[in-house]
């Protein structure tokens, strides 16, 4: 198999790239000196020049806000450009993976969110990435979309997500207060990426849920964050609508997949996460 991977450095390309290489799957990433995702003509002359047998994107204009103040941006990144990578792909005979988000599903529910359940965007973030996944799923017959929940991992470009954040504050020996009516399925980008390797070595194209199993509120999250890193401080328990948006966000976000065979509880996948970059995390936070 050879992957031609957009968005390399982040949380699911930089493990992406790490499960490959342990797995001896050829992969190529070009970075943004070499391909700008937003010019079509560069982007489907990649796809069209490599010929890799899966096109994967993980390229996204991330968060709520930056989507609600720039949806067009949000809509070029998430649909149109995913339109101009399909039918690349399509042409050239590969299968494509558009990435998603829980972000599609409105929150209301007291159930995890599985396959079947119906989405129902409430922020531009969430219709443009709701739009990707449909013409994927229409208009590609090897098209697969994979959702992923709220992740944590090694990120080559040295961005931090919601949990390294959350790590860095609490190794600085600050008291965050965390939403505790907030919940999700916690995944580490490890495990997803290998889950998504195995799907495309399956060969079934359609929609997965790739998250850990169990769900817990951010506060819960956090508060076992604390505990493997060995610290005491207070975690303070707030609410969701502590932090306000510029659109509304999902409140109950957890994933199960009736797709495929469950992954480990997110507590494992935690410990490990910290056991494995505990000491990069001490350096960040330095």
């Amino acid at each position: 198999m050879h992957i031609l991977l957009f968005g390399g450095t982040g949380c699911v390309g930089t493990a992406l790239d790490d499960v490959c290489a342990q797995a001896g799957v050829r992969l190529t990433a070009p970075g943004r000196e070499q391909v700008d995702v937003t010019n079509q003509r560069q982007l489907q002359d990649c796809v069209r020049d490599t010929r890799a047998n899966v096109v994967v994107d993980c390229t996204a204009l991330v968060g709520i806000n930056p989507c609600e103040q720039h949806p067009e941006t949000a809509f070029l990144m998430h649909a149109v450009k995913t339109h101009w990578l399909l039918t690349a792909s399509r042409d050239v005979g590969s299968a494509f993976v558009f990435t998603s988000s829980h972000a599609v599903f409105d929150g209301c529910s007291d159930q995890p969110y599985d396959e079947t359940s119906p989405p129902r965007a409430t922020s531009a973030y969430a219709a443009s990435k709701l739009a990707g996944e449909q013409m994927t799923l229409a208009l590609h017959p090897r098209g697969y979309v994979v959702r992923f929940p709220t992740l944590f991992g090694r990120r080559r470009n040295q961005a931090l997500g919601f949990v390294d954040k959350m790590a860095v504050m609490l190794l600085q020996g600050k008291s965050p207060t965390v939403a505790a009516d907030k919940i999700d399925s916690p995944t580490y980008a490890l495990d997803a990426a290998g889950a998504l390797l195995e799907t495309l070595g399956q060969g079934t194209p359609g929609l997965y849920h790739l998250c850990n199993a169990g769900q817990t509120s951010y506060h819960g999250l956090i508060c076992r964050l604390r505990d493997r890193l060995g610290l005491s401080q207070e975690i303070g328990a707030g609410k969701d609508a502590d932090f306000p948006a510029l659109a509304p966000k999902p409140l109950r976000t957890a994933m199960v997949s009736l797709r495929r065979p469950p992954l480990r509880r997110w507590e494992d996948a935690l410990d490990d996460w910290i056991a494995t970059d505990r000491t990069a995390l001490q350096e960040l936070a330095r």
